[in-house]
């Protein structure tokens, strides 16, 4: 009993040799310590999940990038209704109407400075015709260089709101690549190459213009150039996406100013009911139609102009998700009647007529690298640099 009693005070004694320190640390912890030091190291950190989280983004992408890339090249390819550059006039961009002979296609010249009634139509052999490049740009400055080579942008005008307008704010992931970019589900951020056609045929009616329509609003990018181009109008955005309307408020405000953001409205609604009661200088429709809605044929004022795709009635040749149609300018006279120029083909979103997407589409979405929208946080279009988040909390106004 001595000794044992000997022993002990061997441990604590300050007098006592190293190795009996060393003895002290080797004691037997408790049970509940020992299970709380086997959770720790088995229970990742919170750095362990942040850098999972990092990795998760990078691996979406990486599948974004190549989901895009592989619709590039097929929206490369030659095809009826598909977009080429011409030999001569040299880079003169046009779209096939249709093949008079195997070595031989029917171009039409798309020139965005005159009307389309005035666009010609001539007969070209395959060796006059490639393919029409649609640049993958780094940068703002390269992307309007290349479409004013090819003669879709014409207007200085244009490209300097183009630019001012800051697409990587509306559009993350390649917002300089000439290619529709998926936001959620049933949604895309269009071509950079259709929201400057957009601008180019409009631009004459924006000085004048006092109230403009913008349905399918999306991410708001083609709503906010609209509010800087003209600068008397009261522009309204319509999307049947709560979380699209959420951030187009937020985007708007990156680019505007606070007088322009004061004539910005976003509602939530079904956009080929339009606005009833209310007519619009112009009106602009961002999703496939199945024939051309009535009540916004009613809503246009006489002397106004509306740009809609309308539907063939077939998918997309290159984006099985879309639909495939014509891209088509209806002018309203000032007798009521109606006037309409088909321009070119062209594939959009087909309408959704407000319903939300299925558990299935948001699953494939995830596949193709919709990771950030599944997990809920801010949409995959935000900029990573931006100081400002958008908004969590506020809901879109019912119509």
């Amino acid at each position: 009993m001595i000794e044992k009693q000997q022993w002990h005070s061997g441990l604590t004694s300050s007098s006592s040799p190293v190795v009996g320190e060393k003895e002290t640390q080797r004691l037997p912890l408790s049970l509940s310590k020992r299970i709380s030091s086997l959770f720790q190291r088995l229970i990742p950190t919170r750095s362990f999940w942040s850098d999972m989280s990092s990795l998760a983004g990078k691996c979406t992408q990486c599948l974004r990038r190549r989901s895009l890339t592989k619709r590039l090249c097929r929206q490369q390819k030659s095809r009826e209704g598909g977009w080429v550059t011409l030999s001569n006039p040299p880079n003169q961009v046009g779209t096939i109407i249709k093949w008079e002979a195997p070595d031989r296609v029917c171009v039409r010249l798309l020139d965005f400075l005159i009307h389309p009634s005035k666009w010609t139509e001539q007969s070209y052999s395959k060796e006059e015709v490639s393919p029409y490049t649609y640049v993958r740009a780094e940068n703002v400055e390269d992307l309007l260089s290349h479409l004013t080579q090819c003669f879709v942008s014409r207007r200085e005008e244009v490209r300097t709101l183009f630019a001012d307008l800051h697409r990587e704010i509306f559009c993350k992931q390649t917002p300089f690549w000439d290619v529709a970019v998926d936001l959620e589900p049933g949604a895309c951020i269009s071509t950079p190459h259709i929201h400057i056609i957009v601008l180019e045929l409009l631009w004459k009616l924006f000085p004048k213009a006092e109230a403009i329509l913008d349905i399918g609003s999306g991410s708001g990018f083609v709503t906010a150039a609209f509010a800087k181009a003209a600068p008397h109008a009261q522009v309204v955005g319509i999307e049947c996406s709560s979380n699209l309307i959420k951030f187009s408020r937020w985007a708007v405000e990156q680019v505007l100013t606070s007088e322009e953001c004061e004539r910005v409205t976003f509602l939530k609604g079904d956009g080929k009911e339009g606005r009833k009661g209310e007519h619009f200088d112009i009106i602009n429709v961002a999703f496939m139609c199945r024939g051309l809605p009535s009540p916004l044929v009613e809503q246009l004022k006489p002397q106004g102009k509306m740009i809609i795709p309308l539907s063939t009635g077939t998918r997309s040749s290159y984006e099985k998700n879309y639909e495939a149609g014509w891209f088509v300018l209806i002018e309203k006279c000032s007798d009521g009647t109606i006037e309409q120029y088909p321009m070119f083909k062209c594939s959009f979103v087909p309408s959704r007529s407000g319903e939300s997407p299925s558990l299935l589409s948001k699953v494939l979405f995830f596949l193709k690298g919709g990771l950030d929208w599944i997990r809920g946080v801010r949409p995959h279009y935000v900029a990573e640099d931006s100081k400002e988040k958008p908004p969590q909390d506020e809901s879109g106004d019912e119509m």
